[in-house]
């Protein structure tokens, strides 16, 4: 089964996605919000019978970051997936960078491969799905975004699967 380790959201985080949501909703009129704010980290294609390893070294990961700074950079859309066009704001800063590396060395520890297929990768906040592909106009309309300021220190680390927390 595959997971995602993820942080969840503060107050500054979960203010800042409502605002984005809304704006997007402007641009992507369809837009299905992602009911859970939170913050992806990695991808781990196949967490299965690992959980608790994988849920010990997490716990780890956050003992050691002491809740690492965050802040906002671009909204932008990745390829399109199962649940549509994943519209998300890419975080930026030493922190978001130090968390993912933390992320992908304590599934590596717990014996759980991180997804490979998006070298690029960058931690992110999802803010919705467009159930299409999105037109060059709205594409750039969404990078275009007021995204409002982030300075936030997120220090509750999970690993969900779909809907299911799987190991805090």
């Amino acid at each position: 089964k595959s997971a995602a380790i993820a942080l969840l959201p503060d107050e500054g985080l979960s203010a800042l996605h409502a605002a984005l949501v809304e704006q997007a909703r402007g641009i992507v009129p369809d837009l299905e919000v992602e009911a859970w704010p939170h913050v992806t980290l990695a991808y781990l294609p196949d967490v299965a019978g690992r959980e608790e390893a994988l849920g010990e070294q997490v716990r780890d990961l956050m003992a050691g970051a002491g809740g690492a700074a965050i802040t906002g950079g671009s909204v932008v859309a990745f390829p399109i997936g199962d649940r549509g066009v994943p519209i998300v704001l890419e975080l930026e800063g030493i922190g978001a960078q130090a968390l993912h590396r933390l992320a992908r060395g304590s599934a590596s520890a717990a014996g759980v491969k991180v997804d490979q297929r998006h070298p690029s990768f960058r931690p992110h906040l999802t803010i919705g799905y467009s159930p299409a592909e999105l037109t060059a106009g709205q594409a750039e309309a969404l990078a275009a975004l007021d995204v409002p300021e982030l300075d936030s220190r997120l220090s509750v680390a999970v690993v969900q699967s779909g809907d299911v927390e799987v190991a805090r």
